[in-house]
């Protein structure tokens, strides 16, 4: 490993080229052939067969170019030392050359080694990185119980983007080293000493959209058109800047809606780490699209393609119009809200750039789902599969999968403290105590005071919310077992959160069943070459497992069953590390299961002697 202290080492390093592009600007050697003929005074077989020297020559070298090898000039190893560590994915490493390459108190000079495009290609890896390390800290937060590995993937990719940010300041500003890329001094300077590319504008707006936020990449968009004023713009905007523009001002990105405290539940749901306040219509973005896009594209007519509409669905989606929804999903594929091919439609062939894939049903399904319609959800997934064919048990489907989950269990949530608030304000039940309006404050047993309070009413209404999300989240998983696309974390997390909302023992065993049959699947040996490919996916599944585990055993100790403890984690646990720990939390909650077993046996004892009083009276 060079070290980074010294960066004339790394020209010393063997050269790999990173694209076309670099490769393009390779001066290669040509072969020196030797054209002469030689005279024989005889033909013999040998010279009737092999190829004439003089056709050989007028090859170009490219035609032999598995025997050619070039120069290993400095810059071929540098190269191929950077290809060597985004193939390895060490892109910590990487960013590390790359802010002391666009040091200005730096020995080497970027310039000297990279064409600017090579370096917005590398950076565009860096950055789908950082984002997946956003993500994974996403999962792995869902999971874990303690927050101690989230905290650290968290501050990892904070790093990471801090970093980048780095770079591009470095690159943009030649005064004020170290100067952070959103300083207040930098903020209206459009002449920098690095002329950003549409490229560089996608790198920024994308990292900066996947982390929150929504108001640094506007800031680029509008730095975008400062830049090339007067419309110009437009006719650099490919298809991802578009995609981009419809992510950042329509909310075409799911993973940045918000979710809105309601009647039901009083928690919001808000994973922007900015507020925008430009965000605009959907109809506005698209009409931008539809009268700018050829500029850039260079058709006649604007390119219609399954992304820019699963934009427009996404957009939509949130700004909650059903109706243009199914009339969007029906106009294009036939599918009506039912799951029913409309009659006299004529379906996609397969190579029409709308032919629906996995991506637009995920599209339609979430869309659906954020607007609650949950019949229709799955009836345009059996609708999608029956008519186009989509196969949800390929390892993509994963994905899909993971997206159902999060939004069924989002928008089913509630809670019963304000499903009754809910409950007496739609019935104008009769309160005995006065209440402000703006802050209904009433217990269950409060509320059975009233005389016009319907109690059974009340069971019934929670009754149907529990069983429409318990059907829901029970209906996917069966489905998502069927299709087996691969262990998805979110799946098997949604369905341990009904099972400790809902808790039934016989569900619990099968589901550790499941998880037990998946971690023996992943579980390789610690000395295997592979063994890192596993490791963040077996300690997933050990956490659900162990967390399954304490419901079970806490469940028993509630119930009063102590002595089944023991013989369930001894025979339960996947190793003897978790048998231990188990062991361990079971011991800290026995005080706790002792206590509310006398607290029952008390009670039941009261009922005993109320009963037997009763009797006495009665006899």
């Amino acid at each position: 490993m060079f070290s980074l202290r010294r960066p004339e080492t790394l020209r010393k390093l063997s050269f790999r080229s990173l694209s076309n592009t670099a490769a393009a600007t390779i001066t290669v050697a040509q072969p020196v052939v030797d054209e002469t003929i030689p005279t024989q005074k005889r033909a013999t077989l040998a010279t009737v067969v092999s190829p004439s020297a003089s056709f050989v020559s007028k090859l170009s070298s490219t035609h032999f170019a598995s025997f050619h090898n070039p120069p290993e000039t400095e810059t071929y190893k540098i190269k191929n030392e950077i290809s060597h560590l985004i193939d390895t994915k060490k892109y910590d490493t990487l960013l590390r050359i790359l802010i002391k390459w666009t040091s200005r108190k730096g020995e080497t000079n970027w310039t000297e080694t990279l064409t600017h495009n090579e370096l917005t290609h590398i950076l565009s890896k860096i950055i789908s990185y950082q984002i997946g390390l956003i993500t994974r800290a996403g999962t792995a937060k869902m999971v874990e119980s303690s927050g101690i590995r989230t905290s650290s993937k968290l501050v990892h990719a904070h790093s990471v983007r801090e970093k980048i940010r780095t770079v591009y300041a470095n690159l943009l500003f030649t005064k004020g080293e170290g100067a952070h890329l959103y300083s207040k001094a930098h903020r209206s300077r459009l002449v920098t000493a690095f002329e950003l590319s549409p490229n560089d504008y996608e790198n920024l707006i994308s990292m900066e959209l996947n982390n929150g936020k929504l108001d640094l990449a506007s800031k680029w968009f509008q730095r975008f058109e400062q830049q090339h004023p007067n419309g110009t713009h437009y006719k650099y905007m490919a298809a991802r800047l578009w995609l981009l523009k419809f992510q950042v001002y329509a909310s075409a990105s799911p993973a940045l809606w918000k979710v809105e405290s309601n009647d039901l539940y009083e928690v919001e749901l808000n994973p922007r780490q900015s507020r925008l306040m430009s965000e605009r219509g959907w109809l506005e973005i698209f009409n931008d699209f539809i009268s700018n896009q050829a500029i850039a594209s260079g058709n006649v007519h604007f390119v219609f393609d399954r992304q820019v509409l699963s934009a427009m669905l996404f957009s939509i989606a949130y700004s909650k119009n059903v109706e243009q929804l199914t009339k969007l999903i029906e106009s294009n594929w036939g599918i009506n809200s039912r799951g029913k091919l409309v009659a006299g439609f004529s379906k996609l062939d397969v190579g029409d750039p709308l032919y629906p894939d996995l991506n637009i049903l995920k599209t339609i399904v979430v869309s659906m789902i954020f607007n609650k319609q949950y019949v229709s959800s799955m009836a345009y997934m059996n609708g999608f599969q029956e008519h186009y064919g989509i196969d949800l048990s390929k390892d993509n489907a994963k994905h899909f999968w993971d997206s159902i989950f999060r939004w069924c269990e989002i928008q089913t949530r509630f809670s019963e403290f304000r499903a009754l608030q809910h409950f007496i304000q739609k019935t104008a039940t009769t309160l005995l105590k006065p209440t402000d309006a703006n802050e209904v404050a009433l217990t269950l047993e409060e509320a059975q005071k009233s005389a016009d309070f319907d109690y059974e009413g009340y069971l019934k209404f929670i009754g149907d919310l529990r069983n429409q999300r318990n059907k829901l989240i029970e209906e996917l998983w069966k489905g998502y077992r069927e299709c087996s696309p691969g262990f998805s974390a979110r799946a098997y997390k949604t369905y341990l959160t009904l099972l400790s909302e809902d808790f039934d023992e016989r569900r619990c065993y099968e589901y550790l069943s499941e998880l037990a049959l998946q971690y023996h699947l992943h579980d390789v040996s610690p000395k295997s070459f592979n063994r890192s490919m596993v490791n963040d996916r077996l300690t997933k599944i050990s956490q659900l497992y162990e967390r399954t585990m304490k419901l079970l055993i806490d469940a028993k100790g509630s119930n009063g069953d102590l002595g089944q403890i023991r013989a369930i984690i001894s025979k339960w646990a996947l190793n003897e590390g978790m048998r231990s720990k188990l062991d361990m939390w079971a011991l800290s909650q026995e005080a706790r299961f002792l206590q509310n077993a006398n607290e029952k046996k008390t009670i039941m004892e009261q009922s005993e002697e109320e009963e037997d009083g009763f009797l006495g009276l009665m006899s």
